[in-house]
């Protein structure tokens, strides 16, 4: 039997768009590629609390890799996560606190979030809705508390430098643009997510796909044995591309998976 293909999806602007309306013919790709031999699995920098929606499950995917890599799933079980220690979780809540930064905290069982402090961010307005059940307010963190990610605004009175200098010895910073970041635990990424899954299942990096869109998926492409960037994509994650495919809307997946003989 050939070694099977492992492809590594982004959800946002990827897998769906802002409406979260997933493409008919990404759906079909998927399920074609399956049929093929090839694994498919989602790689996000949502937290595993934050992947729980039908259009997802209903595809059926191979498992998950959460929150840039912290959290890696197979086949429905847990394999490995990083959990931030208490007392990085705490300093980083004060550190948030004290120079005005409106926080989400991401964690295996809920999002945490003040919903008015993002009184100007529709997406996370949007977001706290759609969660449901797996949003709480910040006042319910507590020690007992799973935490992989932070992800923040910068707002006109955030003082980010001294942020960062606060937290930076304890994670590294995604910039998608210059209001929206995100926090990660040093070490991991969706790209170190791969990786460690590829190791524990003997699949050549050669036999890896990465397909994203977005800035957090700048080392994942970098790292893939193709990396494949979306027509709607970051210009300056297309320029580590080794594929840049055509719009989401514009069968942009299954076009990809068509090129390189997946499907």
């Amino acid at each position: 039997m050939s070694t099977p293909n492992y492809i590594f999806m982004d959800i946002d602007m990827t897998l769906w768009d802002e409406y979260l309306n997933i493409p008919q013919s990404t759906i079909e790709a998927i399920h074609l590629a399956q049929k093929k031999g090839n694994k498919v699995f989602i790689n996000t920098g949502r937290s595993r609390s934050n992947t729980h929606y039908k259009p997802l499950s209903d595809i059926g995917f191979d498992g998950i890799i959460c929150a840039c890599g912290a959290h890696i799933e197979e086949d429905g079980k847990i394999l490995s996560e990083v959990v931030l220690p208490w007392e990085v979780v705490d300093k980083a809540m004060k550190t948030f606190k004290k120079y005005h930064m409106p926080v989400v905290v991401e964690g295996r069982d809920f999002n945490y979030l003040n919903k008015g402090d993002f009184s100007d961010d529709p997406y996370v307005i949007a977001l706290w809705d759609h969660l449901g059940d797996y949003a709480r307010p910040l006042s319910a963190i507590d020690e007992k508390s799973k935490i992989n990610k932070f992800s923040a605004d910068i707002t006109d009175i955030t003082d980010f430098p001294k942020v960062q200098e606060a937290l930076e010895k304890d994670m590294h910073f995604i910039f998608h643009n210059s209001t929206i970041i995100e926090m990660c635990p040093n070490g991991v990424s969706k790209a170190s997510g791969m990786k460690w899954l590829l190791e524990k299942d003997n699949i050549p990096l050669e036999n890896s796909y990465a397909f994203g869109d977005g800035m957090n998926d700048y080392e994942m492409i970098q790292a893939a044995g193709h990396g494949i960037v979306m027509g709607n994509g970051n210009p300056n994650l297309k320029k580590v591309a080794d594929y840049i495919t055509t719009d989401i809307h514009d069968d942009g997946i299954y076009n990809a998976f068509r090129e390189f003989g997946l499907i």
